[in-house]
């Protein structure tokens, strides 16, 4: 009894691992099954499943591990090799979709996903929209910018909104605007984008950040005016 425990465990070790190499290079197998040990997934018949979990949970492992491979590390595979494990998780996933009651799953398209991620977002206002406007209009007539529309196609109400031109060229000192960005998200009036380097530019270069450099805040009686205006 004991030795065909033994034959039969053998065998389903054997099938697990044609399972597991099956399409795959060398280097392929090895990220498979560092894949498999990151979301703890076992094969169940032809498919390969979470260990834990109920439906939504395991479905949800497994959407994780599809967005994963599919946004951040697609690079690191051999398009055969993508294709294969993609293939694997995509059929497991539809099949606890099928449980569940819910539409099958397909990937996005790839140019789309890569077209959408290298977006500029805008710069999100929180604060009123008419003040959005008049911090533009005061900017520009107070000469820190040259024109009020450039501005505002950086700013918007909207967390989808994108930047459909080059950064914006500001006219005064760097620590002006620097400090003009600080104050806004200290009053709750913006949120800090990813990067500033696509919505300004000081003197020809971008703006890399707010800190470093000269910050003569005794100079910037002109920007709390302004504030004082819109807040």
């Amino acid at each position: 009894m004991e030795a065909f425990a033994d034959e039969l465990s053998e065998r389903l070790q054997q099938e697990e691992k044609l399972k597991d190499e099956n399409g795959l290079s060398s280097e392929g197998i090895y990220l498979w099954h560092s894949l498999k040990l990151s979301y703890n997934l076992h094969w169940d018949g032809n498919y390969c499943m979470p260990g834990k979990g109920n439906l939504e949970k395991k479905a949800t492992i497994l959407r994780e591990a599809i967005n994963s491979l599919f946004y951040d590390n697609r690079e690191m595979y051999d398009p055969t090799d993508f294709s294969v494990i993609m293939d694997r998780l995509i059929l497991s996933l539809n099949r606890l979709n099928a449980d569940l009651g819910i539409p099958c799953y397909e990937l996005p398209d790839i140019k789309q996903s890569r077209k959408q991620s290298s977006e500029t977002r805008c710069i999100l206002w929180m604060g009123d929209e008419e003040n959005m406007k008049k911090l533009a209009s005061l900017l520009e007539k107070n000469k820190f910018i040259k024109n009020a529309d450039k501005w505002l196609e950086h700013f918007s109400t909207s967390t989808q909104e994108s930047v459909e031109s080059g950064p914006m060229q500001w006219l005064q000192k760097k620590y002006h605007l620097q400090y003009l960005l600080r104050r806004l998200k200290g009053i709750g009036y913006i949120q800090y984008p990813k990067a500033y380097q696509p919505h300004f530019l000081v003197n020809g270069k971008e703006l890399d950040g707010l800190g470093g450099g000269k910050h003569d805040y005794h100079k910037v009686k002109t920007i709390d005016d302004i504030l004082k205006i819109i807040y």
